[in-house]
């Protein structure tokens, strides 16, 4: 993905990817992707990859305490 950007990794990774996603790989925690048929049905809709990264940074989000003051 970063030659393709035209970038080094490590810009990809501070830029492009969720530190949530870069910390369940590293762990061995992604979770798997439910490819029990749903597929997006529509370009407007999430396919199950996008859904599965939106659901891990939700629950992310969830167990992190807020950083607002």
């Amino acid at each position: 993905m970063a030659e393709k950007l035209g970038n080094k990794p490590a810009t990809c990774r501070k830029y492009y990817v969720h530190p949530c996603v870069i910390e369940a790989y590293t762990s061995g925690a992604l979770p798997e992707v439910d490819t029990d048929g749903n597929a997006a049905e529509t370009d407007a809709e999430l396919s199950a990859e996008e859904l599965c990264v939106l659901n891990l940074i939700k629950a992310s989000a969830r167990s992190k305490p807020s950083q607002a003051a």
